[in-house]
């Protein structure tokens, strides 16, 4: 220890032992409730996720929402197909909004520390899916009941065309995320790109697509892939298992 060390705990100035502050400050101790009893409801715990989600996931949905209502106000007029169009190229965009607080959960270091909470890692993943599903569901229909309003198209076809890219960008993602464990973002980024592309060149060069004729295709499509969703949901789920158990027997996430 060094000398100036101890000239500076030579200073310090014990207080004289009281027996009857010690009992006090043991009885006061002995009324802490340590473990309570209260116990977080699912709703509770649905609405606690809520505060784990980057406050920039919130303002990228808000953005997109604006900017959405911005090109449906610039070119509403006798532009039906282009509406449709723009919403199927543009919902993937609003799910790759969520792919980072979703994955984010299943990288290591976090899969410890959700080891550790009370409420297991399959809970966390679904409550954050139902979530953004919400959320997300909330913005496409805000959205296509106000271009409802103003052009007379129907609501039901614009949410068809709209939720369709949206679950079929959902299926990607999960499929990404059971089968990469590294770029993950980079892979879904990719794929979303690549939807969005394929539905602009829908608009191009297969008419019927955005036709009302169409829509019984769509219909088809989004059946088989709301399927293949939970299909892969369910892998996605396992996978977390895996990592869990992983831990118990002490391999390296």
């Amino acid at each position: 220890m060094s000398i100036w060390l101890k000239k500076k705990l030579s200073k310090l100035e014990i207080p004289p032992y009281d027996e009857e502050k010690y009992r006090k400050t043991v009885a006061n101790v002995k009324k802490i409730p340590l473990h309570s009893d209260i116990r977080m409801s699912n709703a509770e715990f649905f609405l606690d996720q809520i505060r784990f989600i980057r406050k920039q996931t919130w303002i990228l949905k808000i953005v997109w929402v604006v900017f959405m209502m911005y090109l449906i106000i610039s070119h509403i007029e006798g532009m039906s197909m282009e509406m449709l169009s723009l919403f199927a190229t543009a919902s993937p965009i609003l799910f790759l909004m969520n792919v980072k607080e979703i994955y984010g959960i299943y990288m290591p270091g976090l899969v410890e520390l959700h080891l550790s909470a009370r409420n297991c890692m399959e809970k966390v993943l679904l409550a954050r899916l139902l979530l953004f599903g919400v959320i997300d569901l909330l913005c496409l229909a805000g959205t296509t009941i106000f271009v409802s309003s103003l052009d007379k198209m129907s609501i039901w076809q614009m949410i068809i065309y709209s939720c369709v890219p949206y679950n079929l960008t959902c299926l990607g993602c999960m499929h990404i995320f059971n089968r990469r464990e590294e770029d993950v973002l980079l892979y879904c980024v990719s794929y979303s790109v690549f939807l969005s592309c394929i539905f602009t060149i829908l608009k191009k060069c297969v008419g019927i697509a955005y036709a009302e004729p169409g829509i019984v295709l769509w219909l088809a499509a989004g059946i088989f892939i709301t399927i293949g969703l939970f299909m892969e949901l369910n892998k996605l789920i396992g996978k977390g298992k895996e990592n869990l158990d992983g831990i118990n027997i002490g391999r390296a996430v």
